[in-house]
């Protein structure tokens, strides 16, 4: 299993080569988010991986922001967003760094 996880890692960093040389190594890494079932007030989006401290924003189906949580440069385990109210369907959680949407994610509920 973690041999698949670094593999992943490797590959998401390389997939990201061609965005800039600002956000190489941005994104989400494809690991351990965790489903919670709705209604819920809170999401794991997993490992993040971000050139720079940036956000981490998640919303709802019809584009409104339930919450955001800050990330620093570098890895960033299990970041969790909360939310300022229920999330009822799927979510979308974004990266952004500086101003620039780098990675997004949808995660079902």
């Amino acid at each position: 299993m973690k041999n698949l996880l670094t593999a992943s890692a490797v590959a998401l960093v390389a997939s990201f080569g061609a965005v800039s040389a600002a956000s190489a190594n941005s994104g989400f890494v494809p690991s351990d988010r965790q489903a919670t079932g709705a209604p819920t007030f809170n999401v794991n989006v997993g490992t993040v991986l971000a050139d720079a401290a940036g956000t981490v924003s998640v919303y709802d189906t019809n584009g409104e922001l339930l919450g955001t949580t800050p990330v620093k440069a570098g890895l960033n385990t299990d970041v969790r967003v909360h939310f300022v109210r229920p999330a009822l369907t799927d979510v979308v959680a974004v990266l952004d760094i500086d101003g620039t949407r780098l990675d997004d994610l949808r995660l079902g509920l």
